[in-house]
Protein backbone atom coordinates (compact mmCIF):
# COMPACT_ATOMS: atom_id res chain seq x y z
CA UNK A 1 0.00 0.00 0.00
CA UNK A 2 2.59 2.43 0.62
CA UNK A 3 4.39 2.23 -2.60
CA UNK A 4 0.84 3.29 -4.29
CA UNK A 5 0.06 5.57 -1.08
CA UNK A 6 3.58 7.43 -2.23
CA UNK A 7 3.18 7.93 -5.83
CA UNK A 8 -0.47 9.11 -4.93
CA UNK A 9 0.37 12.37 -2.58
CA UNK A 10 3.34 13.89 -4.66
CA UNK A 11 2.74 16.22 -7.62
CA UNK A 12 2.34 15.02 -11.00
CA UNK A 13 6.46 16.39 -11.58
CA UNK A 14 7.73 14.46 -8.91
CA UNK A 15 5.60 11.69 -8.96
CA UNK A 16 7.48 8.78 -11.01
CA UNK A 17 10.82 10.44 -9.25
CA UNK A 18 9.85 9.81 -5.42
CA UNK A 19 8.27 6.36 -7.06
CA UNK A 20 11.42 5.49 -8.30
CA UNK A 21 13.32 5.99 -4.80
CA UNK A 22 10.51 3.48 -2.71
CA UNK A 23 12.54 0.37 -3.01
CA UNK A 24 15.80 1.75 -2.13
CA UNK A 25 15.19 0.55 1.57
CA UNK A 26 17.12 -2.65 0.85
CA UNK A 27 20.46 -0.92 0.27
CA UNK A 28 20.12 1.62 2.55
CA UNK A 29 18.78 -0.43 5.28
CA UNK A 30 21.36 -3.49 4.62
CA UNK A 31 23.98 -1.15 5.25
CA UNK A 32 22.04 0.12 8.99
CA UNK A 33 21.99 -3.83 9.92
CA UNK A 34 25.30 -4.82 9.25
CA UNK A 35 25.98 -1.57 11.64
CA UNK A 36 23.82 -2.43 14.37
CA UNK A 37 23.47 -6.28 13.91
CA UNK A 38 26.56 -6.79 16.27
CA UNK A 39 24.86 -4.80 19.15
CA UNK A 40 24.51 -6.57 21.93
CA UNK A 41 21.61 -4.35 22.97
CA UNK A 42 17.96 -4.82 21.87
CA UNK A 43 16.63 -1.11 22.27
CA UNK A 44 18.22 0.02 18.99
CA UNK A 45 16.07 -2.58 16.77
CA UNK A 46 13.03 -1.79 18.05
CA UNK A 47 13.16 2.32 17.66
CA UNK A 48 12.10 1.61 13.81
CA UNK A 49 9.12 0.17 14.48
CA UNK A 50 7.80 2.60 17.36
CA UNK A 51 8.04 5.37 15.54
CA UNK A 52 5.78 3.90 12.74
CA UNK A 53 3.28 3.51 14.83
CA UNK A 54 3.30 7.20 15.46
CA UNK A 55 4.08 8.49 12.22
CA UNK A 56 1.85 6.37 10.53
CA UNK A 57 -0.99 8.65 12.56
CA UNK A 58 0.13 11.91 10.36
CA UNK A 59 -0.06 10.11 6.93
CA UNK A 60 -3.17 11.83 4.94
CA UNK A 61 -5.66 9.80 2.57
CA UNK A 62 -5.19 9.10 -0.92
CA UNK A 63 -7.42 11.25 -3.22
CA UNK A 64 -7.51 8.39 -5.64
CA UNK A 65 -9.15 6.82 -2.70
CA UNK A 66 -11.01 9.87 -1.90
CA UNK A 67 -12.60 10.00 -4.96
CA UNK A 68 -13.62 6.78 -5.11
CA UNK A 69 -15.84 6.88 -2.16
CA UNK A 70 -17.69 9.88 -3.42
CA UNK A 71 -15.25 12.22 -1.14
CA UNK A 72 -14.22 14.40 -3.78
CA UNK A 73 -14.28 18.02 -1.92
CA UNK A 74 -12.04 15.98 0.34
CA UNK A 75 -9.73 14.52 -2.53
CA UNK A 76 -9.65 18.10 -4.21
CA UNK A 77 -8.18 19.71 -0.83
CA UNK A 78 -5.85 17.12 -0.56
CA UNK A 79 -4.61 17.85 -4.14
CA UNK A 80 -4.16 21.02 -3.46
CA UNK A 81 -2.72 20.86 -0.49
CA UNK A 82 0.00 18.98 -1.49
CA UNK A 83 0.64 20.48 -5.41
CA UNK A 84 -0.79 24.11 -5.16
CA UNK A 85 -0.17 25.22 -1.93
CA UNK A 86 -3.75 24.78 -0.54
CA UNK A 87 -5.15 26.70 -3.85
CA UNK A 88 -8.28 24.17 -5.10
CA UNK A 89 -8.14 26.48 -8.47
CA UNK A 90 -4.64 25.88 -9.44
CA UNK A 91 -4.99 24.33 -13.37
CA UNK A 92 -2.61 21.72 -12.50
CA UNK A 93 -4.71 20.46 -9.45
CA UNK A 94 -7.83 20.99 -11.30
CA UNK A 95 -6.67 18.97 -13.92
CA UNK A 96 -5.10 16.22 -11.85
CA UNK A 97 -8.84 15.93 -10.65
CA UNK A 98 -10.79 16.06 -13.11
CA UNK A 99 -8.30 12.78 -14.74
CA UNK A 100 -8.71 10.77 -11.55
CA UNK A 101 -12.15 11.18 -11.61
CA UNK A 102 -12.45 10.05 -14.86
CA UNK A 103 -9.59 7.51 -14.40
CA UNK A 104 -11.72 6.01 -11.63
CA UNK A 105 -15.10 5.98 -13.50
CA UNK A 106 -13.65 4.08 -16.41
CA UNK A 107 -12.72 1.66 -13.92
CA UNK A 108 -15.77 1.43 -12.42
CA UNK A 109 -17.09 0.14 -16.17
CA UNK A 110 -15.12 -2.07 -17.12
CA UNK A 111 -14.69 -3.95 -13.89
CA UNK A 112 -17.97 -4.30 -12.03
CA UNK A 113 -16.97 -6.76 -9.62
CA UNK A 114 -13.50 -6.22 -8.86
CA UNK A 115 -11.48 -9.22 -7.05
CA UNK A 116 -8.59 -11.02 -7.74
CA UNK A 117 -10.23 -12.46 -10.74
CA UNK A 118 -10.33 -9.79 -12.27
CA UNK A 119 -6.41 -9.27 -12.38
CA UNK A 120 -6.61 -11.86 -15.36
CA UNK A 121 -9.86 -11.62 -16.57
CA UNK A 122 -9.36 -8.82 -19.84
CA UNK A 123 -6.65 -8.28 -22.66
CA UNK A 124 -5.08 -5.41 -20.74
CA UNK A 125 -5.15 -6.87 -17.40
CA UNK A 126 -3.60 -9.69 -18.80
CA UNK A 127 -0.77 -7.91 -20.48
CA UNK A 128 0.04 -6.06 -16.74
CA UNK A 129 -0.06 -9.20 -14.65
CA UNK A 130 2.65 -11.05 -17.71
CA UNK A 131 4.97 -8.34 -16.86
CA UNK A 132 4.53 -7.91 -12.95
CA UNK A 133 4.85 -11.51 -12.22
CA UNK A 134 7.81 -11.45 -14.37
CA UNK A 135 9.38 -8.70 -12.77
CA UNK A 136 8.95 -10.25 -9.68
CA UNK A 137 10.49 -13.67 -10.17
CA UNK A 138 13.70 -11.89 -12.27
CA UNK A 139 13.87 -9.58 -8.97
CA UNK A 140 14.86 -12.46 -7.67
CA UNK A 141 15.90 -14.84 -10.01
CA UNK A 142 18.40 -13.06 -11.68
CA UNK A 143 21.70 -14.78 -9.82
CA UNK A 144 21.33 -11.97 -7.45
CA UNK A 145 19.76 -14.49 -4.91
CA UNK A 146 23.29 -16.72 -4.85
CA UNK A 147 25.97 -13.93 -3.11
CA UNK A 148 22.74 -11.82 -1.35
CA UNK A 149 22.08 -14.81 0.82
CA UNK A 150 25.30 -17.13 0.32
CA UNK A 151 28.10 -14.46 -0.14
CA UNK A 152 30.17 -16.20 2.68
CA UNK A 153 30.05 -19.33 1.13
CA UNK A 154 30.95 -18.05 -2.49
CA UNK A 155 33.62 -16.09 -0.67
CA UNK A 156 35.05 -19.57 1.03
CA UNK A 157 34.91 -21.49 -1.85
CA UNK A 158 37.75 -18.91 -3.88
CA UNK A 159 39.51 -18.80 -0.88
CA UNK A 160 38.70 -15.91 1.21
CA UNK A 161 37.99 -17.45 4.57
CA UNK A 162 38.82 -14.55 6.83
CA UNK A 163 35.57 -13.25 8.86
CA UNK A 164 37.38 -9.44 8.76
CA UNK A 165 37.33 -9.61 4.86
CA UNK A 166 33.99 -11.77 4.44
CA UNK A 167 32.21 -8.71 6.47
CA UNK A 168 34.07 -6.21 4.35
CA UNK A 169 33.73 -7.14 1.46
CA UNK A 170 29.46 -7.45 2.46
CA UNK A 171 29.64 -4.45 3.94
CA UNK A 172 31.31 -2.78 1.15
CA UNK A 173 28.98 -4.45 -1.56
CA UNK A 174 25.88 -2.96 -0.16
CA UNK A 175 27.15 0.38 -0.07
CA UNK A 176 27.95 0.20 -3.66
CA UNK A 177 24.56 -1.25 -4.47
CA UNK A 178 23.01 1.82 -2.60
CA UNK A 179 24.63 4.56 -5.16
CA UNK A 180 24.34 2.94 -8.30
CA UNK A 181 20.35 2.60 -7.25
CA UNK A 182 20.17 6.02 -5.78
CA UNK A 183 22.30 6.72 -9.64
CA UNK A 184 19.45 4.91 -11.48
CA UNK A 185 16.79 6.79 -9.62
CA UNK A 186 17.72 10.10 -11.05
CA UNK A 187 18.32 8.25 -14.25
CA UNK A 188 14.74 6.83 -14.74
CA UNK A 189 12.98 9.53 -16.37
CA UNK A 190 15.53 10.49 -18.56
CA UNK A 191 16.19 6.81 -19.92
CA UNK A 192 13.28 5.06 -19.41
CA UNK A 193 12.19 2.15 -18.12
CA UNK A 194 12.53 -0.21 -21.03
CA UNK A 195 15.86 0.73 -22.02
CA UNK A 196 16.84 0.51 -18.52
CA UNK A 197 15.41 -2.80 -18.17
CA UNK A 198 17.12 -4.07 -21.16
CA UNK A 199 20.33 -2.32 -20.65
CA UNK A 200 20.08 -3.92 -16.56
CA UNK A 201 19.45 -7.39 -18.41
CA UNK A 202 22.29 -7.21 -21.03
CA UNK A 203 24.64 -6.44 -18.49
CA UNK A 204 23.70 -8.69 -15.61
CA UNK A 205 24.16 -11.39 -18.45
CA UNK A 206 27.65 -10.45 -19.55
CA UNK A 207 29.36 -10.25 -16.48
CA UNK A 208 27.41 -13.01 -14.83
CA UNK A 209 28.92 -15.44 -17.64
CA UNK A 210 32.48 -13.42 -16.95
CA UNK A 211 32.09 -14.80 -13.14
CA UNK A 212 30.95 -18.18 -13.90
CA UNK A 213 33.73 -18.33 -16.11
CA UNK A 214 36.37 -16.78 -13.32
CA UNK A 215 34.15 -19.44 -10.63
CA UNK A 216 35.35 -21.93 -12.64
CA UNK A 217 39.31 -21.53 -13.39
CA UNK A 218 39.37 -21.00 -9.71
CA UNK A 219 37.87 -24.36 -8.79
CA UNK A 220 39.80 -26.26 -11.37
CA UNK A 221 43.61 -24.36 -11.31
CA UNK A 222 42.88 -23.21 -7.65
CA UNK A 223 44.51 -19.99 -8.88
CA UNK A 224 43.53 -16.85 -6.69
CA UNK A 225 43.27 -14.30 -9.34
CA UNK A 226 40.65 -15.80 -10.55
CA UNK A 227 38.82 -15.50 -7.51
CA UNK A 228 39.60 -12.11 -7.21
CA UNK A 229 38.31 -10.95 -10.71
CA UNK A 230 35.36 -12.86 -9.70
CA UNK A 231 34.58 -10.47 -6.65
CA UNK A 232 35.11 -7.56 -9.40
CA UNK A 233 33.08 -8.98 -11.55
CA UNK A 234 30.42 -9.88 -8.82
CA UNK A 235 30.36 -5.72 -8.14
CA UNK A 236 29.99 -5.43 -11.56
CA UNK A 237 26.81 -7.55 -11.85
CA UNK A 238 25.05 -5.86 -9.00
CA UNK A 239 25.77 -2.39 -11.08
CA UNK A 240 23.63 -3.98 -13.70
CA UNK A 241 20.83 -5.43 -11.71
CA UNK A 242 20.69 -2.04 -9.39
CA UNK A 243 20.12 0.42 -12.33
CA UNK A 244 16.72 -1.26 -13.34
CA UNK A 245 15.42 -3.62 -10.51
CA UNK A 246 16.16 -1.52 -7.15
CA UNK A 247 14.12 1.43 -8.20
CA UNK A 248 11.97 0.10 -10.96
CA UNK A 249 10.19 -3.15 -9.96
CA UNK A 250 7.97 -1.39 -7.16
CA UNK A 251 7.42 1.56 -8.76
CA UNK A 252 6.85 0.74 -12.31
CA UNK A 253 4.33 -2.15 -10.93
CA UNK A 254 2.33 0.73 -9.21
CA UNK A 255 2.72 2.83 -12.69
CA UNK A 256 1.14 -0.01 -14.78
CA UNK A 257 -2.23 -1.08 -12.83
CA UNK A 258 -5.55 0.69 -12.11
CA UNK A 259 -6.68 2.19 -8.95
CA UNK A 260 -9.16 -0.49 -8.88
CA UNK A 261 -6.67 -3.03 -9.67
CA UNK A 262 -3.36 -1.22 -7.70
CA UNK A 263 -3.67 -3.01 -4.26
CA UNK A 264 -4.63 -6.13 -5.25
CA UNK A 265 -1.98 -6.27 -8.06
CA UNK A 266 0.43 -5.35 -5.36
CA UNK A 267 -0.32 -7.89 -3.48
CA UNK A 268 0.34 -10.65 -6.35
CA UNK A 269 3.57 -9.24 -7.16
CA UNK A 270 4.85 -9.63 -2.89
CA UNK A 271 3.16 -12.87 -3.17
CA UNK A 272 5.55 -13.62 -6.28
CA UNK A 273 8.70 -12.27 -4.95
CA UNK A 274 8.17 -14.53 -1.24
CA UNK A 275 8.26 -17.68 -3.60
CA UNK A 276 11.07 -16.73 -5.45
CA UNK A 277 12.80 -16.12 -2.16
CA UNK A 278 11.45 -19.47 -1.17
CA UNK A 279 13.70 -20.60 -3.96
CA UNK A 280 16.25 -18.62 -3.53
CA UNK A 281 17.03 -20.27 0.70
CA UNK A 282 16.00 -23.54 -0.28
CA UNK A 283 16.93 -24.51 -3.47
CA UNK A 284 19.90 -22.50 -4.03
CA UNK A 285 22.60 -24.02 -1.18
CA UNK A 286 21.43 -27.45 -2.05
CA UNK A 287 22.31 -26.64 -5.66
CA UNK A 288 25.48 -24.65 -4.77
CA UNK A 289 26.71 -27.47 -3.08
CA UNK A 290 26.26 -30.01 -5.51
CA UNK A 291 27.23 -27.94 -9.01
CA UNK A 292 29.40 -25.09 -7.08
CA UNK A 293 30.53 -23.56 -10.17
CA UNK A 294 28.25 -25.19 -12.92
CA UNK A 295 24.90 -24.03 -11.21
CA UNK A 296 26.25 -20.39 -12.26
CA UNK A 297 25.61 -21.80 -15.35
CA UNK A 298 21.57 -22.59 -15.10
CA UNK A 299 21.72 -18.83 -14.69
CA UNK A 300 23.25 -17.67 -17.68
CA UNK A 301 20.46 -19.46 -19.42
CA UNK A 302 17.96 -17.78 -17.19
CA UNK A 303 19.37 -14.52 -17.95
CA UNK A 304 19.05 -14.96 -21.65
CA UNK A 305 15.39 -15.63 -21.07
CA UNK A 306 14.83 -12.45 -18.78
CA UNK A 307 16.12 -10.32 -21.81
CA UNK A 308 14.25 -11.86 -24.42
CA UNK A 309 11.10 -11.07 -21.98
CA UNK A 310 11.89 -7.39 -21.25
CA UNK A 311 12.64 -7.01 -25.11
CA UNK A 312 9.34 -8.61 -26.01
CA UNK A 313 7.18 -7.48 -22.96
CA UNK A 314 8.04 -4.02 -21.08
CA UNK A 315 6.26 -1.30 -21.93
CA UNK A 316 7.73 1.79 -21.96
CA UNK A 317 5.83 4.69 -19.27
CA UNK A 318 7.79 7.58 -19.67
CA UNK A 319 6.11 10.92 -19.35
CA UNK A 320 2.66 9.03 -18.92
CA UNK A 321 0.63 9.91 -15.40
CA UNK A 322 -0.76 7.15 -13.37
CA UNK A 323 -3.88 7.51 -15.40
CA UNK A 324 -2.47 7.59 -18.58
CA UNK A 325 0.14 4.91 -17.92
CA UNK A 326 -2.95 2.78 -16.77
CA UNK A 327 -5.28 3.29 -19.64
CA UNK A 328 -2.26 2.30 -22.23
CA UNK A 329 -2.75 -1.22 -21.66
CA UNK A 330 -6.76 -1.14 -22.05
CA UNK A 331 -6.81 0.35 -25.71
CA UNK A 332 -7.24 4.02 -27.50
CA UNK A 333 -10.29 4.53 -26.10
CA UNK A 334 -9.25 3.86 -22.37
CA UNK A 335 -6.68 6.50 -22.92
CA UNK A 336 -8.72 9.17 -25.04
CA UNK A 337 -11.45 9.00 -21.99
CA UNK A 338 -9.00 9.76 -19.60
CA UNK A 339 -6.99 12.16 -21.17
CA UNK A 340 -9.79 13.67 -22.30
CA UNK A 341 -11.41 14.57 -18.93
CA UNK A 342 -8.19 16.02 -18.07
CA UNK A 343 -7.65 18.34 -21.25
CA UNK A 344 -11.55 19.30 -20.87
CA UNK A 345 -10.66 21.07 -16.78
CA UNK A 346 -7.80 22.24 -18.66
CA UNK A 347 -9.61 24.20 -21.01
CA UNK A 348 -12.39 25.05 -18.49
CA UNK A 349 -9.71 26.64 -16.73
CA UNK A 350 -8.24 28.19 -19.98
CA UNK A 351 -11.55 29.75 -20.73
CA UNK A 352 -12.49 31.11 -17.44
CA UNK A 353 -9.08 32.66 -17.49
CA UNK A 354 -9.83 34.45 -20.66
CA UNK A 355 -13.37 35.98 -19.54
CA UNK A 356 -11.41 36.86 -16.20
CA UNK A 357 -9.09 39.11 -18.37
CA UNK A 358 -12.18 40.13 -20.52
CA UNK A 359 -14.07 41.58 -17.33
CA UNK A 360 -11.15 43.53 -16.37
CA UNK A 361 -9.94 45.04 -19.72
CA UNK A 362 -13.76 45.76 -19.67
CA UNK A 363 -13.83 47.49 -16.19
CA UNK A 364 -10.73 49.23 -17.06
CA UNK A 365 -12.26 51.08 -19.99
Amino acid sequence: MSAGQTQDLNPLINQRGVGNFWDLSDPKYLVLASSISTSRRSYPHTVPSILQVFLILLAPESPRWLVSKGREAEALRTLAYYHADGNEDDPLVRYEFEEIRAAIEFDKTVASNVGYKSLFTTKGNLKRMRIIIAIAFFSQWSGNGLPSYYLNRILTRIGITRDFDQLLINGILAIWNLCWALFASFMVERAGRRFLFITSCCGMLLFWTIQTICFARTEITGQPQAGYALIAFMFLFFAAYDIAFSPLIVSYTVEILPYALRAKGFNVFQFTVSLAIIFNQYVNPVALDALVWKYYIVYCCWLVFELAYCYLFVIETKGLTLEETAALFDGEEATGHVAGAGHAAETKEATMDVKQDSGSISEKT
